[in-house]
């Protein structure tokens, strides 16, 4: 029970147990003529404020329906706005992959007509490399030359020796030198595993040398591998090098050429 309502409920009690007509008279009358003026001011008081705390209650009801409709509406505008956020992300992203596939083919562009213009230089340097072989064979640095098979037996050595998958190597090795020993690129690779010799500081005869090569190869995507984690970025750094293909999108063509060689 509210303690507003304690003078009122007294005073209602002394009026009926000591009236008018009690032992108090005469000089009670004054008495019980107060204390129904200050009951009925108390009555009249609580309903005031009942009232008021009506009034407050519906003002904050009010209060509070307005702000959360303005926080509705604030929200409404923020998901709007983080709606064309993402769109316009999502077109960026779509102009980037545009222009991302451009690049690749002008690149691949550029690789053709490098070919097509260093083929007479590569046709001048075929001679040269195959004295350097029948020189080193002579020499005894390099085997004679081997048949497809015995090669085939030297790649499967060295995967197994730097724990990859033969089929791996094999499908790497058809793109890069396509089982010859004796290859030379437009760009100056050389032997099996088309090494750059002044990037590695080899020579010609270790190039050509097919276990050489094949055991150079399977320690470079063996140590690749582990530290990128996949045999697509591996094949990515033993195109570009690790720093071009940290920074560019660089080898992803030769990855997709050298992965669609191995069996599923």
């Amino acid at each position: 029970m509210s303690l507003r309502w304690l003078p009122y409920l007294s005073t209602r009690r002394v009026l009926a147990i000591y009236g008018r007509n009690s032992f108090l008279d005469p000089r009670s009358g004054w008495i019980s003529d107060w204390l129904e003026h200050h009951a009925g001011q108390a009555e009249e008081t609580g309903a005031r404020s009942d009232d008021a705390l009506i009034e407050r209650s519906l003002l904050i009801m009010l209060v509070l329906s307005v702000g959360l409709v303005l926080l509705t509406l604030q929200l409404d505008r923020d998901l709007g706005k983080a709606d064309q956020t993402l769109h316009q992300a999502h077109v960026e992203v779509a102009d980037l992959l545009l222009s991302t596939q451009k690049m690749e083919k002008l690149v691949e562009n550029l690789h053709a007509m490098a070919s097509l213009s260093s083929a007479p230089a590569a046709a001048s340097l075929a001679a040269p490399a195959a004295q350097i072989v029948d020189q080193a064979e002579e020499a005894g640095s390099v085997e004679p030359r081997l048949t497809r098979q015995e090669i085939e037996e030297i790649v499967r050595g060295a995967a197994a020796q730097h724990g990859l998958p033969f089929s791996w190597l094999a499908a790497q090795i058809t793109v890069e030198s396509g089982w010859d020993p004796t290859a030379i690129s437009p760009t100056s690779d050389y032997g099996l595993a088309q090494i750059h010799l002044s990037a590695h500081k080899i020579t010609p005869e270790e190039a050509f040398n097919p276990e050489f090569a094949a055991d150079w190869m399977a320690g470079t995507m063996a140590r690749y591998f582990r530290r990128y984690g996949t045999f697509r970025e591996a094949l990515r750094r033993y195109q570009c090098g690790e720093e071009g293909a940290r920074h560019f999108d660089c080898g992803a063509g030769y990855a997709q050429k050298v992965l669609s060689l191995i069996p599923d």
